[in-house]
């Protein structure tokens, strides 16, 4: 395996004009590692290989296996009204995401615990509908409901919704410092990760977060390259995505079938302690937050239009503290990622070095699990 790791990075050294004392800079080692790999001899750590790959902008679970795949560009799903949501100091950030994500997916294959699949009809990466105004949120109401039947959880509350969506979806969730205070869902082919600001505080936001960017990474179409949208006026496919993405987050979190079974039959509510009841409610049951639950139920006509910007100023209820989500801390592994590796490990299908590198850590760090007895 090393002659066939280092005929590749021979190859696209010289393809790119590099010399082995600039290549060597990217890994923080000596010439000689390099020229004893190209040679297809010992000496070379998983971390360097990592940072070889990178620095040959080449797939680093590629080249560990010999073959030479060049590292797909991002594509980064960027809507949230006016603010930017993407700096170029975030892009190793979002890399990494990405990188967790194909761990994520590899352990999986090893595992045999591969994701499921959703074979709706609708799960197409395609541009919201935007030919009446509510369009694109019909349309992320129908999203939500059929994965929430894919599921088998047509009404039920969603209780841990890091865990459904990287068991059920292997869409990695990780917590990492952004420069900005926004979520992020970044996407390269079929590996797909959310990376929460690590200022995100409380279950409801989180829960409304990871839902809002699932239905980015499902639906919007992607593009190669880092894809970064804001929100013109006059951009009204923009715009829809972005309102099909919110219309989605509320219906999963919120189901209909649910609410009616808990509210009983909408009826355009009109008393203001009766609607402002009706959302406690709904939040107590579904762990939601004050503004998605009131406007949900304002656009699901369990509560009349007019109540909308009285409720939004009212926010007067806070979740119990029996609503969480787990997360990884901030700059870790995704907390599925930790757990394959685990499994992957103590089936001697993966290295110590092997394990390091999917869970981040440092060659002269122990394991978890070791440090742990």
């Amino acid at each position: 395996m090393l002659a066939e790791i280092g005929a590749v990075v021979a190859r696209v050294r010289t393809r790119r004009g590099l010399s082995l004392t600039d290549l060597a800079k990217h890994i923080q080692g000596e010439e000689t590692i390099l020229a004893r790999l190209e040679a297809g001899e010992p000496g070379v750590t998983t971390t360097q290989l990592d940072d070889l790959a990178q620095a040959l902008d080449l797939d680093p679970q590629c080249l560990r296996r010999g073959e030479e795949r060049v590292r797909p560009s991002l594509t980064v799903f960027l809507r949230h009204e006016g603010m930017q949501d993407f700096q170029d100091v975030d892009r190793a950030v979002l890399d990494g995401a990405i990188e967790q994500a194909r761990i994520l997916h590899e352990l999986g294959v090893m595992l045999h615990e591969s994701n499921d699949v959703w074979p709706g009809a609708s799960f197409k990466r395609a541009e919201a509908p935007h030919d009446s105004f509510d369009a694109a949120a019909k349309h992320g109401y129908q999203l939500a409901i059929e994965l929430r039947k894919f599921w088998g959880l047509p009404i039920e509350p969603l209780e841990d919704l890091r865990a459904i969506v990287e068991e059920r979806l292997g869409i990695a969730i990780l917590v990492r410092q952004l420069s900005t205070r926004a979520t992020c869902a970044v996407k390269v082919c079929d590996d797909a990760a959310i990376v929460l600001s690590g200022g995100t505080r409380g279950a409801a936001r989180v829960r409304g977060a990871i839902a809002h960017e699932l239905c980015h990474i499902l639906h919007d179409p992607d593009h190669e390259g880092v894809h970064v949208v804001l929100d013109p006026e006059h951009d009204r496919s923009t715009h829809a995505n972005e309102q099909r993405a919110r219309a989605f987050a509320a219906e999963l979190l919120l189901p209909r079938a649910g609410l009616n079974r808990l509210l009983g039959v909408p009826r355009n509510v009109r008393e203001q302690l009766v609607a402002r009841d009706l959302v406690i409610a709904a939040m107590d049951r579904y762990g939601t937050s004050w503004p998605i639950t009131a406007n949900h139920l304002c656009n699901r006509e369990f509560i009349d239009l007019e109540l909308r910007v009285w409720l939004e100023a009212l926010d007067a209820h806070v979740l119990s503290s029996s609503w969480s989500v787990s997360l990884p801390p901030v700059h870790g592994p995704s907390q599925l990622v930790e757990q394959r590796t685990t499994r992957a490990h103590e089936r001697a299908l993966i290295t110590d070095g092997e394990a390091r590198s999917a869970l981040g850590i440092e060659a002269i760090d122990p394991l978890p699990w070791v440090a742990a007895r």
